[in-house]
């Protein structure tokens, strides 16, 4: 049986575009990705053979019979599945990101240090929390580094209209640089 949360999902990568993925993995090292194709993320689309018309991707990764099945599910504009890709060969396993390990480690919301995704080409963070059940869940959102650059662009176009001599700049809990200076 597929996975109960697609709709959930589906509805948050469109409201929230900045989001490049939303997903899930647990203890047993199983994994459900929902991956969003819009915007500037056409590499993402050929990284994972997905059809061109795709504008999402559902990845689930379990564990049966002692064997990984990983498989990609591709879907329309209306949510309609116009392809599979089936993945023999999986090595990935949630418990062993960076994301997983830091929400495991604490009630509250980790974000990671950007890196490069595992299977889509970008760079970007991961935000991320342990669901707090017995099966050792944690939900997670990927955020490009290139989204993050887009929306503080238009903020700034937006919001900073005018202003002379500002700057955006996003700054982690512990005081250091997260990106770069957007200057306006």
């Amino acid at each position: 049986p597929e996975h109960p949360l697609p709709p959930i999902m589906i509805e948050n990568l469109e409201r929230f575009p900045q989001m490049a993925s939303i997903y899930l993995g647990n203890g047993t090292g199983d994994f459900y990705r929902m991956v969003a194709f819009k915007g500037d993320r056409a590499s993402a689309r050929a990284s994972v053979k997905a059809p061109p018309t795709a504008m999402f991707a559902a990845q689930r990764i379990v564990t049966a019979d002692g064997k990984r099945d990983a498989r990609w599910r591709f879907f329309d504009t209306d949510s309609g599945e116009i392809g599979i890709n089936i993945d023999p060969a999986t090595s990935y396993d949630p418990r062993q990101r960076p994301w997983y390990a830091a929400a495991m480690k604490t009630p509250n919301i980790v974000v990671t240090d950007y890196y490069a995704f595992a299977s889509v080409p970008s760079v970007g963070l991961t935000v991320a929390r342990r669901w707090g059940d017995a099966n050792d869940n944690v939900i997670a959102a990927d955020v490009t580094m290139s989204s993050v650059s887009q929306y503080l662009g238009s903020v700034r176009a937006q919001q900073m209209r005018g202003t002379r001599n500002a700057e955006i700049a996003v700054i982690q809990k512990d005081g250091r640089l997260k990106i770069g200076r957007a200057h306006v």
